[in-house]
């Protein structure tokens, strides 16, 4: 199974309770492998405008564009 597999990686591991933990959705790709995905989505939050989001970012001075398809488990993100 794959969460086992990523347990024996190292890339997950169980926990009780986190505050920054997301639900998980497996997703069955076109070669019946599966895909671990996180389900991030807010509940009763409305998806922001497109123009408060550019709002938000004006004040930035550095900005990165990722493609963390196969890495994001890797990141060690720091509060």
């Amino acid at each position: 199974m794959e969460l086992e597999r990523l347990e024996k990686e190292g890339q997950i591991q169980q926990v009780e309770f986190s505050d920054w933990a997301a639900p998980i959705v497996p997703v069955v790709k076109e070669n019946g492998s599966i895909r671990i995905c996180g389900d991030y989505k807010l509940d009763n939050y409305p998806i922001p405008k497109t123009e408060d989001l550019y709002a938000t970012l004006g004040g930035g001075q550095e900005y990165t564009k990722l493609d963390l398809t196969k890495h994001i488990n890797r990141l060690n993100l720091m509060r």
